[in-house]
């Protein structure tokens, strides 16, 4: 699907007039950016903590420890898995297009509902299992690192929110695909 099939302007939020499912739509783009908005303050976090970081070590001559752990624990995890489902709505990720481009309308929408929906099958399995483990480190009692004594599941739980996210977006997206190949004003429109 293309930036055009899911929203009119992705920064608006607001589903394309008269299409199917434009509630559940609208409720996840919300979610999604409210999300990329916690992933852009943790690349801002990021950055204050590099300065810090710099800083202290060149003119301290003593780097802080606790950067490097809570950037590994919980700055690129909120980066990377909170923001996919946005990318997936803007159609930002990276695929191959080399059959795709030959693919009509109609083929085009059977490709993208069957992507959509192994993908989905896929974070929803990674959504799944990071729950698990994340039930798995609270009864536990895991703790991020020596430096920082916060259950690790607080870091954890990063994961299966994003893909949690994103297997949702997918399954919308695959929805709005079979109800393109089946409706045939949506279908010829789509090819046009």
């Amino acid at each position: 699907m293309g930036p055009a099939d899911t929203h009119d302007g992705a920064a608006s939020g607001r589903p394309a007039p008269g299409r199917p499912l434009a509630g559940p739509d609208l409720w996840l783009g919300r979610a999604e950016r409210l999300l990329l908005g916690i992933a852009r303050i943790a690349l801002l976090i990021l950055l204050g903590m590099v300065v810090v970081q710099v800083t202290a070590r060149f003119a301290f001559n003593s780097p802080a420890g606790e950067i490097v752990a809570i950037t590994e624990a919980y700055i690129m995890p909120l980066m990377v898995f909170l923001a996919l489902a946005y990318v997936q709505t803007v159609d930002g990720h990276v695929r191959v297009i080399v059959l795709y481009r030959l693919a009509s309308g109609r083929a085009k929408h059977a490709l993208d509902a069957v992507i959509a929906l192994l993908s989905m099958g896929f974070w929803a399995l990674v959504a799944y299992t990071g729950w698990s483990e994340v039930l798995f480190a609270q009864s536990l009692g895991y703790e991020v690192s020596h430096e920082i004594r916060l259950p690790l599941a607080t870091a954890l739980i990063i994961v299966p929110v994003g893909a949690g996210a994103l297997s949702l977006r997918l399954l919308l997206s695959a929805v709005q695909d079979v109800l393109a190949l089946v409706t045939p004003a949506r279908a010829g429109a789509a090819s046009a």
